[in-house]
């Protein structure tokens, strides 16, 4: 044996120990931003099919593992099997540069294309180099009425590899795989040559397909054709090596037995066999001997550690025969694996019943001479006896669900669509066990100790992706307790027979075509979407965004949540906010507080501030401050504390209040860029990079806005259908320039817009406004991550005045500066407005802002107040001696809900001079 070969027997042999204490390596949680050399291309993507689009991006091949959102409308697809495979050949053919750069559509071959019994349509295409499969490489789509919502690119790129001049033979491949392998091994199946592409490397290989002669376990042998070495292995099987360590009724050989219907099993009476059914058997004559062996239609059972176990019974007509083994290790091991999995197979019928493979008989092999496992090696289950401090594993049902699980996931798997990880299959095994008990611990008996092996919902611990990724094992119960969090979601929301039943369904259908634990919510919401756009959400969407939020794998760019509408100005300020419809109780909103600041008319300071809890009343918030003078800016925003989190709106970091103007304005300048006419008098021009500004229709590309804030245009970079990255360019010096405005009437003049802006920290790129050459906003300044998204349209207040006093016109300039890295929306502008008002000055005789009234003060004594205030009158009872009195406008505000009360009571009487 060559040195080589010796390593690689001493790594696996240590792999195999390992057993549930080997470490998983880590799986990389998938980037949501498109990476900068893929931003361009997914900018064109997102740009040609429109509407919002969301990805997973692997960092390593930098491709798009998963895009959803708004779906892509193919018209008969979900119907027609050569629809969907032509619409998917076109997509794949007109995006070759985002999905398969270095590859051409001849390059791909159908392997699937399925309708699933819910109705979603599935197409896989395999990928090929010169005629050769490569190992693992795959495209595929998700239809669901007659729209791609989901597109999944498993592909490679970047094949420089020349064919081998010469190849091992298959038997060279078959002996070299075998000899790589510290135990007796037979070849099932030596494949045909291949591209393995892995870590930036290339190999010619044939893949080897081993087994155990004892044993059974499975073994993938990648073997370079060129050189004979071993470029990989991978077990086939899947182990499911538990930690059980507690008892309970039913659920362990331990703890006690129930009777259950025998399932249909190979009946031998005079020498002549029959199957019985599920629980019964029907035979002639009064009584008879008969011989009851545990092989059916849809099990057999194989003892590992003698001859399989059959038993003799007298049956007497109308008699119940109760088989009990219990006594017997071995003997008892073999029944309850048949029962078990007959159960298994009951409930997978219940969900899919279509599923043809619930109806092939599956080999069980019991009483295996090792210890504290249990495996699948996919219509195989295998079980081990007990020792080593751990029980039987075929007599813990728990243990025969799960292993059962790994089975029906090869079952569900479409071709060329999902992929086999390890940590998935254990976390989706488990929720199969879960799902069969109701109890997300689970395992109970294996141990001596009393705790579970594994639990999908510990008390007080969320499991976390990526922090809490670990063993295969730990990784499962990330994707175990998200979905056992789905299932308590909907059993609150829909009941606990319909809930249970849709987190079923939502789970076998999502199975078939998932790849790991980052792609579950993706695939999820595809399961769940009823409409073929996944944008505007699924029946069941809040649930699974809030059951997978809290394991850290849904969206974080999705936002749910309080939403606050436009201040109302009346006799106070009221401020209103909508609340979420909520999933879940501990979702929803407990405490929402106000925090408010007045910058008075003509100043720069804040003049007053405070903080005020909102009431809540069901789906309303709202409270009221007492009403700012004339001219004056407010300033706020909302703290929101949902259970111990406390989180502010407005979201857009470096942007954290919200504007409201006091008053109303004599527009001097506006625009709502509805018309090409009203952009002509705008300039736009690059010192640097392009030049992109235009006026159109958002698209969202970009996390640019999806409509216009009125009407249907705006201003901005990149903008509109034609764009085809919608997103400003790299390297960049572009500004958009208003005509020249003539604001010498007025001696106040605010510039007041609609903004939507998503521009990278100002530590990159700088979004700027100017007056003329005077710098008057810009995006934040942080660490580099303190980026300016928007993701709603913001009023925007600017106070132009110093400007007004020393000139007659002003030019307003929006620019936009970017280095040669990421790149975003930008700039949006809508309803641009350059607005002047004047102060009201209460005694000169004009009425004007809140005054009621103004005589120019000469009588105190009259009904116009020296406040402009009017004098309330009780024409009846001589008043109710509630009155502003002679206080300003500023001391009058704090006496506006005392004076609404006085209204209700007395009839005013006012006076105009």
């Amino acid at each position: 044996m060559t040195l080589r070969s010796q390593a690689i027997v001493v790594m696996l042999a240590a792999l195999l120990i390992a057993g549930a204490g080997g470490r998983a390596q880590a799986q990389a949680a998938y980037a949501t931003q498109a990476p900068s050399k893929k931003a361009q291309d997914w900018q064109r993507f997102v740009g040609a099919v429109g509407g919002e689009w969301k990805a997973l991006w692997d960092g390593p091949s930098q491709m798009p593992i998963r895009v959803y959102g708004t779906g892509i409308a193919v018209p008969g697809s979900s119907a027609s099997a050569d629809e969907a495979l032509r619409a998917t050949q076109e997509l794949l053919e007109e995006h070759l540069y985002l999905f398969a750069p270095d590859s051409k559509l001849a390059d791909f071959k159908v392997v699937s294309n399925v309708l699933t019994p819910r109705g979603m349509r599935v197409v896989g295409l395999r990928q090929f180099y010169r005629g050769l499969p490569i190992v693992d490489a795959q495209f595929s789509v998700r239809i669901v009425d007659d729209r791609i919502i989901v597109i999944a690119a498993e592909t490679r790129s970047g094949m420089q590899a020349s064919l081998p001049r010469t190849a091992l033979s298959e038997a060279a491949c078959a002996q070299a795989a075998q000899r790589s392998l510290p135990m007796p091994t037979r070849v099932k199946e030596v494949e045909s040559l291949a591209l393995l592409i892995a870590q930036g490397s290339t190999s010619f290989i044939r893949r080897v397909y081993v087994e155990e002669q004892r044993g059974g376990r499975a073994y993938l042998v990648d073997v370079d054709v060129d050189s004979g070495a071993i470029v990989g292995t991978r077990p086939l099987h899947e182990e499911g090596s538990v930690e059980l360590q507690a008892h309970a009724p039913v659920r362990s050989w331990s703890l006690g037995y129930a009777s259950f219907d025998l399932p249909p099993a190979e009946v031998t009476i005079n020498g002549q066999t029959q199957m019985s059914s599920l629980g019964a058997l029907a035979f002639a004559g009064a009584s008879v001997q008969a011989s009851i062996a545990l092989r059916g239609p849809h099990a057999q059972v194989i003892n590992e550690s003698g001859s399989n176990y059959s038993a003799q019974f007298n049956l007497e007509d109308g008699a119940s025969l109760l088989w009990d083994a219990s006594s017997d290790e071995f003997s008892d091991a073999q029944l309850s694996a048949f029962v078990h999995v007959q159960a298994a197979k009951d409930f997978a019928r219940r969900v899919e019943p279509g599923l043809a493979w619930l109806d092939e008989q599956m080999s069980l092999f019991v009483n295996e001479d090792d210890t504290c496992n249990a495996y699948s090696n996919h219509n195989e289950l295998h079980f081990y006896r007990s020792g080593g401090g751990c029980g039987n594993t075929a007599r813990i049902p728990d243990i025969v669900y799960h292993e059962f699980g790994h089975s029906l996931y090869h079952a569900l798997r479409i071709e060329g669509v999902g992929l086999w990880t390890r940590s998935f299959t254990e976390g989706l095994a488990d929720f199969y066990a879960v799902s069969m008990t109701g109890d997300p611990a689970w395992g109970y008996g294996f141990r001596s100790t009393n705790n579970p092996a594994r639990h999908c919902d510990p008390d007080g611990i969320e499991k976390h992706w990526p922090e809490d990724v670990g063993t295969y094992y730990d990784d499962g119960s990330i994707y175990c307790g998200a979905m056992y969090d789905l299932r308590k979601s909907l059993i609150t929301a829909l009941g606990e027979e319909t809930g249970i039943s849709t987190t079923n369904q939502l789970f076998f259908d999502s199975s078939r075509t998932l790849r790991d634990i980052p792609t579950t919510y993706v695939e999820l919401l595809a399961a769940d979407d009823d409409d073929g756009n996944l944008a505007n959400g699924t029946p069941h969407g809040c649930q699974i965004q809030t059951a997978f939020a809290r394991h850290g794998l849904a969206d974080p760019d999705f936002r749910f949540g309080v939403s606050m509408s436009e201040p109302e100005l009346a006799e106070d300020l009221r401020f209103s906010a909508l609340l979420p419809m909520s999933c879940s109780p501990g979702d929803q909103p407990t405490q929402l507080t106000l925090h408010w600041r007045i910058i008075g008319p003509g100043q720069s300071e804040i003049s007053g501030e405070g903080s005020l809890p909102m009431l809540i009343e069901g789906e309303q918030a709202s409270v009221s401050i007492p009403r700012p003078s004339w001219g004056a800016l407010v300033e706020y925003q909302l703290q929101v504390v949902t259970g111990e989190q406390a989180t502010l709106l407005p979201a857009t970091t470096g942007s954290p209040f919200y504007q409201y103007f006091v008053g109303t304005a004599s527009p001097l300048y506006c625009s709502d860029f509805e018309s090409s006419e009203a952009f002509a008098n705008w300039t736009h021009s690059a010192s640097s990079g392009d030049d992109s500004w235009g006026l159109g229709a958002p698209t969202g590309a970009s996390l640019d806005p999806r409509q216009a804030y009125s009407g249907t245009q705006v201003a901005g970079t990149a903008i509109g259908p034609s764009d085809a990255l919608g997103a400003y360019g790299l390297l960049v010096d572009t500004e958009l320039v208003s005509p020249a405005i003539d604001i010498s009437a007025y001696s106040n003049v605010h510039l007041q817009y609609r903004r939507w802006l998503s521009v990278e920290d100002a530590y990159y790129d700088q979004a700027t406004i100017y007056a003329g050459d005077t710098a008057l906003w810009h995006n934040a300044a942080g660490d580099g991550s303190n980026h300016h998204f928007d993701r709603e349209w913001r009023f925007h207040d600017i106070d132009l005045s110093a400007l007004a006093n020393e000139n007659d016109t002003v030019q307003v300039r929006f620019r936009l500066q970017s280095d040669g890295a990421k790149v975003f929306g930008g700039w949006s502008i809508d309803d641009f407005c350059v607005i002047g008002y004047e102060l009201p000055v209460c005694g000169d005789g004009v009425v004007a802002g809140f005054e009621e009234c103004d005589d120019g003060n000469t009588d105190e004594q009259d009904e116009c107040l020296s406040s402009c205030l009017l004098r309330a009158v009780d024409s009846e009872a001589g008043g109710c001696g509630c009155s502003a009195g002679s206080a300003s406008p500023e001391e009058r505000a704090g006496t506006l809900l005392l004076l609404g009360l006085c209204a209700l009571l007395v009839r005013k009487r006012r006076v105009r001079p």
